[in-house]
């Protein structure tokens, strides 16, 4: 993706931002010598000073063109559940050396000069924030530039949407925004062609997601409107996708296996009610004891989302299956049949009966389950599919719209 250029209209303003330094040098020169000299009198002197000084406004007004570029060097602890990351920023600024700056020779820097000016910046949305800062100088086609090198390890927060959880795809928004307006400093991209943003690959640690293939990130370097005052800002969005394998494995197979075996339960005679209660609600339990580690991998949401579907019908259907065992048997014979206060007939009439409607009960929850988990792994891989294909469509589009802008 190549990054947008200087144009040619800002190169002019930089060779005239020069001559009307040049400019004021002179006169600021002609008016000493007009003052020690006494040439005219002091109302004219006074209204030619007063037209330097508005001269002198009007040049220092002039918005200083800082380069900058920043270097994604490491993502890391993705929280889903505290919707939160962190990462690790290098941001370089280049400007040309103003008048009055004073660095110390290179064999005498240790590190610890700082410009009377720098571009100061912030990073929105930080819960916390560990900054450092090196200013060194350049000579770069003859002309002395700052170079000011800052790391930052900051702890972003991030609004997660997890309605497609465990399919979801995530926009890791990193926004940086001058404080100083634009009217004093404007940021552009780095003169040498460069991108203004770079990424390492290598220092991507996204625990269960991974970087979107064609389009790991996006970036915008524009201006923001804030309290009536306009600012240079660039807002980076790493494209991540997350990795469905973990959850199928860990949450989806373990609660069909929980599921599927209340199934076993009909292996137990139909009039043996408290024997089949026994393996129902051990099963819910564990089912309950299961969901109550998944909380943890969520925020409390007001929706449900691809996962909770899966898990709430596998509630449903253990909660079914256990209505069955106790409604089909006393469809043929009252209580007083299975009374606790006498002693247990041999047979009761309609037996076979029983044994048939209860083997019909049997195929319909064993064929629904399966029908059931069939049509939900189509939902699933074909869900997954159209979000990730839409998700990439929409990171190409806003490629494409930063590819035709420029600064």
């Amino acid at each position: 993706m190549p990054a947008p250029r200087l144009g040619d209209d800002e190169m002019v303003m930089g060779e005239l931002l020069k001559t009307q330094k040049q400019l004021v040098t002179e006169m600021q020169g002609l008016r000493r010598d007009m003052r020690d000299m006494k040439l005219h009198p002091a109302r004219e002197e006074d209204l030619m000073i007063k037209d330097l000084d508005s001269i002198e406004t009007n040049v220092s007004q002039e918005p200083k063109l800082v380069q900058m570029s920043t270097i994604i060097r490491r993502v890391y602890d993705v929280r889903t559940k505290e919707q939160e990351f962190t990462v690790r920023l290098a941001v370089d600024f280049y400007w040309e050396m103003p008048a009055g700056e004073n660095p110390p020779p290179e064999s005498q820097d240790d590190g610890d000069w700082i410009p009377e000016w720098t571009p100061k910046f912030q990073v929105r949305g930080m819960k916390s924030e560990d900054r450092s800062e090196l200013y060194t100088t350049e000579n770069i086609d003859g002309k002395v530039y700052v170079h000011a090198e800052t790391m930052s390890l900051v702890v972003l927060s991030e609004t997660f949407e997890l309605k497609k959880f465990p399919n979801d795809c995530q926009d890791l928004t990193i926004s940086l925004q001058s404080l100083t307006p634009v009217a004093q400093c404007k940021w552009i991209s780095p003169l040498d062609g460069s991108l203004p943003v770079q990424i390492r690959q290598a220092g991507m640690c996204l625990d269960d997601f991974e970087l979107l293939p064609d389009y790991p990130y996006t970036y915008n370097l524009f201006t923001t409107q804030h309290s009536g005052r306009v600012f240079s800002a660039i807002e980076i969005k790493m494209k991540v996708t997350r990795q469905a394998r973990y959850y199928m494995t860990n949450v989806w197979l373990i609660m069909f296996l929980i599921c599927s075996f209340v199934l076993c339960a009909w292996a137990v005679h139909p009039g043996a009610i408290a024997d089949r209660w026994g393996v129902d609600f051990n099963l819910v339990l564990t089912a309950v004891a299961f969901k109550l580690i998944l909380n943890d991998m969520l925020p409390r949401l007001s929706y449900l989302t691809t996962l909770d579907m899966y898990v709430l019908a596998g509630f449903i259907f253990l909660a079914l299956a256990t209505f069955s065992h106790s409604i089909v048997p006393l469809c043929f014979h009252t209580k007083m049949d299975y009374s606790a206060l006498t002693l247990p007939p041999l047979s009761v009439e309609e037996e076979e009966q029983v044994i048939d409607a209860d083997l019909i009960s049997f195929y319909v929850f064993a064929f629904g389950w399966l029908f059931w988990n069939l049509g939900y792994t189509a939902y699933f891989f074909v869900s997954r599919n159209n979000e990730i294909s839409s998700f990439r469509t929409m990171a190409k589009q806003e490629a494409e719209q930063i590819d035709s802008a420029d600064d």
